[in-house]
């Protein structure tokens, strides 16, 4: 059995969830993979997240971005529209990969500055109006492509808006 997409899982839950993505395709093969009974709990969107200017658009109660890497002037422009997307009281999730893997064998792009800790992330967000809950790298267990086992760590970053 495939695990749930973050937004069937969070359907599963009884939200309503949209969500969003750059690719047509990953979105149809995630729309694909949500149960019959969730699909309407969920709406999908494709969107390059890249061009969100903050306060355009709804506000959610969570709002999460898995894995996207982008030199830190974009991803500072892009988090900080996530950010301004969540409502008073909701979070704020992202979790990425963590510099630390330019370190083991696994393949990353040599660009140091495409990866980012927890600190990175809450040092761009105004302290007055967040109160971090998570701020780690957590290991977990991955395949080389060759087979071989290696440890990465992802950063995990939660905060809530507090205003």
């Amino acid at each position: 059995m495939r695990a749930p997409t973050p937004s069937g899982w969070l359907a599963g839950q009884g939200r309503q969830v949209t969500g969003v993505g750059f690719s047509a395709q990953a979105l149809n093969r995630a729309a694909e993979h949500t149960p019959a009974h969730l699909a309407g709990r969920v709406t999908w969107q494709q969107a390059d997240i890249r061009d969100g200017q903050p306060g355009e658009g709804p506000r959610y109660d969570l709002v999460t971005a898995s894995f996207n890497h982008f030199p830190r002037p974009v991803r500072q422009t892009v988090f900080a529209a996530l950010a301004a997307r969540v409502t008073p009281e909701g979070h704020l999730v992202i979790v990425g990969h963590h510099p630390s893997d330019l370190n083991t064998t696994m393949p990353r792009p040599p660009e140091p500055g495409l990866f980012y800790t927890a600190d990175d992330l809450a040092a761009d967000l105004p302290e007055r109006e967040w109160k971090v809950l998570t701020r780690t790298a957590r290991p977990r267990a991955a395949t080389m492509p060759d087979g071989t086992p290696v440890t990465i760590h992802d950063t995990v970053f939660t905060a809530r808006h507090t205003r």
